[in-house]
């Protein structure tokens, strides 16, 4: 649907200024992390279990620079009818140069910047391979399926793949039966969530230094995980990020990190009833269940070569714990029956961690486990991956 433009240059002017107004207008802020404390260089962090059991190895953290407070910057949130009728059908007129028609579709790209919201034309498939494996730990498939993505460009050649997660309910927590469970896995009960998107990967240390202009990991390497970071140098990249690219992005509630890391699955694991050190990057001396003894690396590894869940998503057991934006609750009493985050506690400077670490043993790594983690803590099996809505 085409019309040509029928005030000439002013009207214009004057149509593009009141779109202007309308994305000042409308502030949509949707993190106020509370300034953290500096951390301090001890060889333990300040949680009451930030490391399993039988864990042998002592990490090497660094000394930690304070974080710094800041505002979110306000995310725009505007209708697409409020755009259209502000706009017109059309854009105008330019002075000397004849009459510009614009089309429907150009109108659509402006309307889905401003709402930070992604055209399925801009969605493209991607296959990827997952595993089965048996109560020992012998992968008895390998399916081959096919996710959908977008992906952001960071520049110099860095982007951001953004994996689309559908929408459903699930069983969060673990079941009484399962081995090792933790008291803070209970009381399962079922949470429903709506679709949104989530890095494939661990945010990268190309990526980070992207956005942040630095790269504070001990294990280097472009394609390996960020990590020796805290939970505000996380919450910073998603609000530096967001501005970067028009979208909104955050930390996963901790019911988005489960969800997804299940990816529809009901036992331990996404690859079944175990793991193994082929297919996931953890203490291989600490097996769970029947499967043998593995070689750990001991070590980060690049993200993305080891299978991937069923949803496409790579890393999302070992390699490093992934901070979540809630707080940490001994139990799920009184937890959110949906995806959004639990945001009250006790102690709010106590965060919560997920999916274990390269220095971890396997009951860490289950898709319920989860970690109190205190907020200004930076250690070198701690990084994160972003979320972004629907």
């Amino acid at each position: 649907m085409l019309a040509a433009a029928s005030g000439a240059d002013m009207e214009a002017v004057r149509a593009l200024q009141r779109i202007e107004r309308l994305r000042n207008s409308t502030p949509d802020i949707s993190q106020q992390p509370v300034s953290p404390k500096s951390a301090t260089n001890t060889p333990q962090p300040k949680s009451t279990s930030p490391l399993p059991r039988n864990t042998p190895s002592n990490p090497k953290p660094i000394t930690p620079k304070s974080s710094t407070t800041y505002s979110p910057s306000p995310v725009i949130n505007l209708s697409r009818r409020k755009v259209i009728q502000t706009v017109g059908v059309v854009v105008t007129a330019v002075a000397g140069f004849g009459t510009v028609i614009s089309s429907i579709s150009s109108l659509s790209e402006h309307w889905e910047f401003y709402s930070g919201k992604t055209s399925t034309s801009k969605m493209k498939t991607f296959p990827f391979q997952t595993a089965k494996v048996d109560a020992k730990g012998n992968v008895i498939s390998r399916p081959k399926l096919q996710g959908k993505q977008f992906v952001e460009d960071l520049g110099n050649g860095v982007t951001l793949e953004m994996v689309q997660i559908p929408g459903g309910t699930f069983m969060m927590g673990s079941p009484p039966t399962e081995k090792d469970r933790g008291s803070d896995e209970s009381p399962q009960r079922q949470v429903k969530v709506s679709g949104f998107f989530m890095g494939k990967y661990e945010v990268t240390q190309a990526q980070y230094q992207a956005i942040m202009e630095k790269n504070p990991s001990h294990f280097k390497g472009e394609n390996q995980p960020v990590e020796q970071v805290s939970w505000d140098d996380a919450v910073e990249f998603c609000k530096k990020l967001s501005e970067k690219t028009g979208r909104k992005y955050k930390l996963p509630s901790e019911a988005e990190w489960e969800y997804a890391c299940r990816a529809g699955t009901e036992t331990p694991f996404y690859f079944g009833e175990t793991i193994t050190p082929e297919l996931v990057n953890y203490n291989g001396d600490y097996p769970y269940g029947a499967a043998p003894k593995g070689k750990g690396l001991g070590e980060t590894t690049n993200v993305g070569i080891f299978p991937a869940n069923p949803f496409g998503l790579c890393d999302m057991c070992g390699n490093v714990y992934e901070w979540c934006q809630d707080v940490y609750n001994k139990n799920y009493q009184g937890a959110p029956e949906d995806r959004s985050a639990w945001l009250n506690s006790k102690d709010n400077n106590i965060k919560l961690l997920r999916g274990g670490s390269w220095i971890t043993d396997a009951r860490n790594l289950r898709s319920a486990s989860c970690r109190d983690f205190a907020r200004e803590n930076r250690f070198n099996y701690v990084g994160f991956r972003v979320v972004a809505g629907a």
